[in-house]
């Protein structure tokens, strides 16, 4: 399968991104406290699209499934890695939905003041985490609408199917473009 220049720029960018929160996992388990773990059972909701942030999350234990405002599954977050960290950095609301994976999760809170501290320390590397995370959220932004437009495309189908048969040169284009949709690494 050919990749796109931009499709390898977002592959780059994520594994970046992903590199710079083992890294901040790796150095602030040397400063965790273990009394700050928190648990959620299987499914839990950890905090919601829109809540105020009070607090970022290193994982013990488990997974985190991340989600876009409509449920569109974004990520999958596990051990050793920082999630809800994003919006401490650009100073929003929560902009996706955090939930404990199949098997629960353990995490520890990352504070609000912690973090503060290392963004002041490092002005540079916080405009550039900045940068990253606004680009992240709006490649979320993007995968929620593709998913949409594909389930659109798969009602539409589903309706020609329906109606006729004579199609099936348009029914066989549709079904092409679907599979290149959901091939495209662009939804998980």
């Amino acid at each position: 399968m050919n990749i796109s220049k931009n499709e390898k720029i977002r592959h780059h960018q994520k594994g970046r991104l992903q590199d710079w929160r083992q890294g901040a996992a790796e150095k602030y388990d040397k400063t965790v406290d273990s009394s700050s773990d928190v648990q959620w059972s299987a499914g839990e909701t950890i905090y919601k699209v829109g809540e105020n942030p009070d607090c970022a999350y290193l994982v013990v234990e488990g997974n985190v499934i991340i989600e876009s405002p409509e449920g569109l599954k974004l990520n999958e977050i596990g051990p050793r890695e920082i999630f809800g960290e994003a919006s401490i950095l650009i100073g929003s609301k929560r902009t996706v939905t955090a939930k404990a994976g199949t098997s629960g999760v353990k995490a520890a809170k990352i504070t609000h003041d912690y973090l503060s501290q290392i963004f002041s320390e490092n002005p540079l590397l916080s405009a550039v985490l900045r940068k990253i995370e606004m680009r992240l959220i709006d490649s979320n932004r993007q995968s929620e609408f593709l998913a949409r437009k594909l389930g659109e495309l798969k009602k539409s189908l589903e309706v020609i199917k329906d109606n006729s048969a004579k199609n099936e040169a348009s029914l066989n284009q549709i079904n092409k473009v679907i599979q290149e949709i959901e091939n495209s690494n662009v939804i998980d």
